[in-house]
């Protein structure tokens, strides 16, 4: 099965910051904490190079003008992390392994490139997704089922995500403690991917906004392995998905946003971090009274 153990080991919390600033701006002051926790230091600095992750089989070429036109609105470009559909004819496992692999050189391609703050969202997966976390919460196939949601609802289609996730549920709940193993089970490079990404940009100490269910899922899978990482991650908004929402409350994260986007394509990070920004903007003091662990800024790595 696959060993996560190597990537989780250097993930740690992020500093804990007395914090200050602006008193009456509601959940905008906890925005503004969770980035000076994982920037080390009070005020926060307005992220400089955010990059959106979009996991996906589509080739660059594929993502269309209007998602980098909306990024650029929020300040971000977009990084397509594109994994070849040919790798599952290896089988599951060495595919899930593989994309594990390259979901965290993905992560370090762009920190090493100057990113300070990375938004995962993901295209595919979601029946892999939503099975994993309604094995972990006890929940059933009907309950999480997910292409009968959004705006546009297809019964056929509910109906198979339903099989599939009954499937799934039958071979990963033998493996509720062993994430690598529900990893390899899922079957899903692209929830791999999402995985390998996260445990990377924590253990370089880098913060991550979750987009919708695939990231989130992710984020549960490698919370399994290195409990730290769910302080790393900030949950962009709600898709008004019941698996979403069995996953952020298995993360204690609440969203920052409650909009019901379920379009998988970052829009919902995007806002996020506009959010995020403004936060920074009205909760910031004039100076850094506090920096972070000694020889560890944002990109580098513990232990």
């Amino acid at each position: 099965m696959i060993d996560l153990a190597e990537l989780a080991r250097p993930v740690s919390e992020p500093d804990q910051l007395g914090g200050g600033g602006r008193r009456d701006v509601g959940r905008l002051a906890d925005l503004a904490g969770w980035l000076a926790r994982a920037q080390g230091q009070w005020p926060p600095r307005d992220p400089v190079l955010a990059r959106l992750m979009l996991v996906s089989e589509l080739a660059a070429d594929g993502l269309g003008e209007e998602l980098r036109d909306i990024a650029a609105l929020a300040d971000a470009a977009v990084h397509p992390v594109t994994l070849a559909v040919a790798d599952a004819d290896a089988g599951p496992e060495p595919a899930a392994a593989s994309a594990v692999r390259a979901g965290a050189a993905a992560a370090d391609t762009e920190i090493d490139a100057g990113a300070d703050l990375l938004l995962l969202a993901g295209e595919g997966g979601d029946d892999a997704a939503a099975a994993v976390i309604a094995a972990l919460g006890g929940l059933e196939p009907t309950s999480v089922a997910t292409a009968g949601t959004g705006p546009d609802p297809d019964d056929r289609r509910w109906s198979a995500s339903v099989l599939a996730i009954r499937d799934l549920l039958r071979r990963l709940r033998p493996h509720l403690h062993d994430p690598g193993a529900l990893l390899a089970v899922a079957g899903s490079p692209m929830l791999a991917a999402q995985v390998g990404l996260l445990l990377r940009a924590a253990a370089r100490r880098t913060p991550v906004i979750l987009d919708g269910l695939a990231p989130c899922a992710a984020a549960v899978l490698a919370s399994l392995a290195a409990p730290a990482l769910p302080a790393w991650c900030l949950a962009g908004h709600r898709t008004g998905a019941v698996a979403q929402e069995e996953a952020l409350h298995q993360l204690g994260l609440d969203p920052t946003l409650d909009l019901g986007i379920v379009s998988g394509r970052g829009y919902g990070a995007l806002l996020g971090l506009a959010t995020l920004r403004v936060a920074v903007r009205l909760t910031t003091d004039d100076e850094p009274t506090t920096t972070g662990t000694a020889g560890n800024p944002p990109g580098g790595v513990d232990g």
